[in-house]
């Protein structure tokens, strides 16, 4: 199952999902869909395939390598419950809810140290906001940081907070108001590069439970 979209200006097929029941696994068969799917992508002119595959599934990883497919970075996923007081900033600022309609996405590069992987992406969030709340923090007219949080189980899709607001609690702040409405926590596909947010993930109890590769093949 693959979804199109742009993706860093590219048409661009990503693998939402591949699967091969147990007896006939070994036997190739990932190799002859995307051997029979590549030319047809390339008709309806998309010009890459991405996917994300975890790091410890050798096979699938060595499989996807054979096709072409290279690690582009790394990523890691979060999950737990956390359970600290917040900082006397806390009340201090306002925290709102907004829809993703409403929401400015010209802003959200400023909060960004890494673009969001193909499923945490604006396209994809916007493709079915009502499943999303975007959290926003500041005074005022002022937005400081973000989280996108799916409405129900409460996974974090995107956040961040803006470079020069940094090291001011509203982090600690943002991820509270979320613990109190969802008591478990997820948040996949973190930029392994992305150090200062994997350190506040960490610092605030959230526990890496995935790394996964995200794998990219030109067409």
């Amino acid at each position: 199952m693959h979804g199109i979209e742009e993706h860093n200006d590219k048409k661009t097929a990503f693998d939402i999902g591949t699967g091969v029941i147990p007896k006939h696994r070994g036997e190739r068969l990932v190799a002859q869909i995307y051997n029979h799917a590549i030319p047809i992508l390339k008709q309806h002119n998309v010009q890459k395939c991405l996917l994300e595959v975890i790091q410890t599934n050798e096979k699938a990883i060595k499989a996807y390598s054979n096709l072409g497919f290279e690690i582009k970075r790394e990523l890691v996923c979060f999950k737990g419950s956390i359970d600290f007081k917040p900082m006397a900033i806390h009340k201090k600022v306002c925290i709102n809810t907004v829809s993703p309609n409403k929401f400015d996405w010209t802003m959200a590069h400023s909060f960004w140290n890494f673009a969001p992987s193909w499923e945490q992406s604006v396209q994809a969030i916007l493709h079915n906001p009502h499943l999303y709340d975007v959290i926003t923090i500041g005074k005022q007219d002022a937005v400081y940081g973000y989280a996108v949080i799916n409405s129900k189980q409460g996974n974090v899709l995107q956040f961040g907070i803006l470079k020069e607001r940094r090291n001011q609690g509203l982090g600690h702040s943002l991820f509270h108001w979320i613990w109190k409405r969802h008591s478990v926590i997820s948040i996949n596909n973190v930029d392994k590069r992305d150090i200062k947010s994997i350190q506040f993930l960490k610092r605030i109890g959230l526990n890496v439970h995935v790394e996964q590769y995200e794998m990219e093949k030109i067409l």
